[in-house]
């Protein structure tokens, strides 16, 4: 008898020719095969349940992360040490992975804890990638990508994991992986970038070019290295501290070497004698899977860190947004801390405390001041009451062109980590945030369609289709395609989100980032959409939009939020500009977002 194929990626040199029953171990491949007509060519299908689909189960998942990322560290530590030769405590390393590895371990458990439920060797049959044909990310940037975000990354993990406990069961395929060539890459994607780039150039960027030209000799107190400062806010603090506070590049295009250090990576990857199932999966993938950044070149990022940083001879406070998330900050932030240098870190611009399980208990320890956005929690030492020099609100007029703007985030198909704040990341939550929007659509009228601009989340968008090796996000337009059919205007990326918001009298927004801050902020008429199946809270926050709910503002059922834009869709500034509305709008601002002048007589006050 024909097993069932097991599939976990749209990869089509993995799927065996001719297979007519197949087991999805991961649901955005149905959505593709449902998408491309393709279902009928199969006897059966069937899906494995989602991994996540419940507070309960967010977690349990969280705990287990958190557990394996404590019990890596110290090993990691040691390992790192070992084969490069050094001594650095626990805490550079921890710094220097950062997010990193909470993320790997979240990318690889997911992979993991599907195949363990799923997985029978007796009953499945599949095919893998050969061991020759793996790709090693250059650092931990890529490997995110690579990992959250393409389908044969996917297939790496997987085979990686049969490779290790079913080894020699199955057949393999020899590939090549090749970054995808992305619209932007064309000459005509090339030509519009540079004239986005162009379109960007403000007054208070150019003027910052003269500023940095005039202090360039005074010696740097305070480096401001990627964070996402409104150039005119950073123009204020350089010359106000009279150059001693100076915005600081660091190098990141370094070339890495094309010879992997075989040697250097089993050693890490040893599998020790109270290593469970996942442990061994997880130590043997960092032979294959760990960052060149981390072992054939760490010496190389290192020491030109090490070198760039000596001429800043009076510098005691490095003030960096990026570390969480970028590799190479992250690296340079754990050498400058070696160095005695003080890391203050201004919150990214992106709510987040209020999660279910968010990241800050992993960033908190790992800073010497952490700068709020304007919240504040007084059992945690480190932090500070502060705000944002983000440029939420660009202050500028526009003539209105659109009645009403949705503005979207299409729902991802990885979870980059096991966290509320990652809402619509995921097979369930997609399918959540799939179905509010299918019926907020379903309950709008059709001349309220005709009235709205439609603003899909600006990536790179391929055709969902087995020919192309990547996983990006669900296709929410393929889902709402008879509403869509029906709007006035779609957009991805001819201006930003921000100025359609600004050129349109009323805004909805379906996700919980961004974007909905920006329009409460500049004090448009505003509608977002909180779907508490995917965006848990926690307890101690459970009221954070309590007042935003009463006065219509955040929206939690589909339905009354189609009946609420039917009904102020007329005039929305009556609406907005009544009091109960105003005062949540007010109320909900300066319990979470303080001052600029906070932020920058801190920093002030440190030179």
């Amino acid at each position: 008898m024909i097993k069932p194929n097991f599939i976990v990626s749209v990869y089509p040199k993995t799927w065996i020719k001719g297979a007519k029953k197949l087991f999805i171990a991961e649901p955005y491949v149905h959505h593709v095969l449902e998408k491309n007509d393709e279902l009928k060519n199969y006897e059966s299908v069937e899906v494995a349940p989602f991994i996540r689909s419940t507070r309960e189960e967010l977690i349990e998942d969280n705990n287990f992360i958190d557990q394996k990322y404590h019990k890596y560290i110290p090993i990691l530590a040691e390992r790192l040490n070992k084969i490069h030769n050094t001594n650095y405590d626990e805490f550079f390393w921890k710094k220097c992975l950062a997010l990193g590895l909470i993320r790997y371990i979240t990318l690889f458990y997911d992979v993991f804890k599907v195949c363990e439920k799923n997985f029978l060797v007796e009953k499945y049959d599949c095919m893998t990638l050969s061991k020759k044909s793996y790709f090693i990310p250059k650092d931990f940037n890529e490997q995110r990508d690579f990992f959250q975000s393409t389908a044969y990354g996917q297939e790496q993990v997987f085979s990686i994991y049969i490779s290790l406990f079913y080894p020699e069961k199955f057949k393999s395929v020899a590939d090549k992986f090749f970054w995808p060539t992305l619209p932007s890459d064309s000459a005509k994607g090339r030509f519009s970038r540079v004239l986005d780039k162009f379109s960007r150039v403000t007054r208070a960027k150019i003027l910052g070019v003269f500023i940095d030209k005039a202090y360039r000799f005074k010696k740097t107190n305070v480096a401001v290295i990627e964070s996402f400062f409104h150039r005119a806010q950073l123009n204020e603090l350089v010359v106000k501290s009279h150059g001693a506070i100076k915005s600081v590049r660091i190098k990141s295009d370094f070339i890495f070497s094309k010879n992997i250090k075989w040697s250097k990576r089993s050693k890490i990857a040893e599998i020790n004698d109270d290593f469970d199932r996942f442990d061994r999966f997880f130590f043997k993938s960092i032979e294959y899977c760990f960052p060149k950044a981390f072992i054939e070149d760490f010496n190389l990022v290192y020491s030109s860190y090490i070198k760039y940083f000596k001429s800043f001879d009076k510098l005691k406070y490095v003030v960096n947004e990026s570390w969480i998330g970028n590799n190479h900050s992250s690296i340079a932030m754990a050498i400058l801390q070696q160095k005695g240098i003080k890391h203050i870190y201004n919150e990214h611009n992106f709510l987040s405390h209020h999660f279910l399980r968010n990241n800050h208990k992993y960033l908190f320890p790992l800073v010497d001041e952490f700068v709020t956005l304007g919240w504040y929690k007084k059992d945690v030492p480190k932090l500070i009451k502060g705000a944002s020099l983000f440029e939420w609100d660009n202050k500028e007029k526009y003539k209105i062109e659109h009645n009403i703007a949705f503005i979207t985030g299409n729902p991802p198909i990885k979870a980059p980590e096991i966290s509320s704040s990652c809402g619509n990341f995921g097979a369930f939550n997609a399918k959540s945030h799939l179905d509010f929007n299918k019926k907020f659509f379903g309950n709008v009228s059709e001349s309220t369609l005709g009235e709205m601009l439609y603003r899909g989340y600006p990536i790179d968008r391929f055709p969902i289709s087995h020919l192309k090796p990547t996983m990006v996000a669900y296709d929410q337009d393929y889902v709402l395609k008879k509403y869509l059919d029906k709007v006035k205007f779609i957009d991805y990326t001819s201006q930003t989100g921000k100025i359609l918001m600004q050129k349109s009298r009323l805004i909805i927004v379906d996700y919980l980032s961004t974007a909905y801050v920006e329009s409460i902020l500049a004090n448009k008429p505003t509608v977002f959409f909180w779907n508490k199946d995917i965006y848990y809270l926690e307890d101690e926050y459970k009221d954070i939009y309590s007042q935003l709910i009463s006065a219509g503002i955040c929206q939690t059922d589909p339905i009354n939020a189609a009946k609420l834009i039917e009904s102020i869709k007329a005039d929305p500034e009556v609406w907005w500009n009544s009091p109960v509305v105003q005062n949540a709008r007010k109320n909900f601002i300066s319990e979470n977002f303080g001052d600029p002048s906070i932020i920058k007589n801190i920093l002030l006050d440190l030179t």
